[in-house]
């Protein structure tokens, strides 16, 4: 949870380098408009980025970041 809730505030930083503009950042900013509370957010988040994980350490592959 801390990490997403991390996430979500360097997504919202312009320029912070630390989140590249990319379809992620896209996803975290339109989550964010969208959920009621910022903890909804970072649930979604931490869910998403769990899923991702999952599926990199079940496949055996690495994470490629799409544009």
């Amino acid at each position: 949870m801390e990490g997403a809730q991390s996430a979500i505030r360097a997504a919202e930083m312009t320029g912070s380098g630390k989140m590249k503009d990319g379809k992620l950042r896209a996803w975290v900013l339109e989550l964010k408009k969208r959920k009621d509370t910022p903890n909804k957010a970072a649930v979604a988040l931490a869910n998403k980025i769990v899923r991702m994980a999952w599926a990199i350490w079940t496949k055996g592959t690495t994470y490629t970041a799409a544009a």
